[in-house]
Formats: C-alpha cells, sequence, structure tokens
C-alpha cells in the first residue's frame, strides 16, 4: 500500500521543489497540489490523501484555516506542517488545530522527507 500525499504551498518554485523530494521517497505517492487554501480543502475533500504537507503563508488565507478545516471536516490525513519562519506559538496553535509536526522548511527539508518516508514505510 501506498501512502497518499498532498501537496499545499503557494510558490510554484517551492511547490516543484518538495515534489520532487516527495516523489523520490519509496512508498510515497504525491496525489495532489494545491496553492490556495480553498484548493487545498476541496482537493484533500475528494482525493482523501493519507498526508497533507502544508504551507502557512498561502494567498488568500491563513493555512491555520485549512488546518482548522479539515480538523472541522474530519478527514483523517496526518498535516505536516511545513513553512517559513515557524515560531514556538505557530507550532503550539498548529499542534492544538491537529498537525502532526511543525517543521521551518528553511531548515528542515531533510526533516520532511525522513517523516513522509516513516510513515509510507507504516503503510506498507
Amino acid at each position: 500500500m501506498r501512502v497518499k500525499v498532498y501537496l499545499v504551498e503557494d510558490a510554484e518554485n517551492l511547490r516543484q521543489q518538495i515534489g520532487e523530494l516527495l516523489v523520490r521517497i519509496e512508498g510515497a505517492e504525491v496525489v495532489g497540489v494545491a496553492a490556495t487554501p480553498n484548493e487545498a480543502i476541496a482537493g484533500v475533500a475528494a482525493l482523501r490523501p493519507d498526508v497533507v504537507v502544508l504551507d502557512l503563508g498561502l494567498r488568500g488565507g491563513a493555512g491555520q484555516d485549512v488546518l482548522r478545516a479539515l480538523r472541522s471536516a474530519q478527514m483523517g490525513a496526518k498535516v505536516v506542517v511545513f513553512s517559513n519562519s515557524v515560531d514556538q506559538v505557530t507550532v503550539r496553535r498548529c499542534l492544538e488545530l491537529g498537525a502532526m509536526a511543525v517543521l521551518d522548511k528553511s531548515h528542515h527539508f531533510d526533516q520532511l522527507y525522513e517523516l513522509v518516508r516513516s510513515l509510507a514505510r507504516a503503510e506498507s
């Protein structure tokens, strides 16, 4: 069984870079991408991924709104927040809203890779 990953990132170059990282993970499949909160919520509802990699700084709304919507809809996806300038208040708030992990994308591409890889291994 493959772990289905949905990527939410508004910067096209980062979306491509993160997508390339995720497709290298054995047992993981990127099933969709979104650049806005509305696209993210609709895509997760339609595709029912196992993991959502979520940027908080989205055009057209905040990533925390996406977290809130996913939690209230009980979609069951594990959410990994992968955003810039993550401080302790942001980490605490995201965890309270249901994120399983919060990583600062300026430093932790390797941690994102390892986290999604461990989730993919657990599914197989």
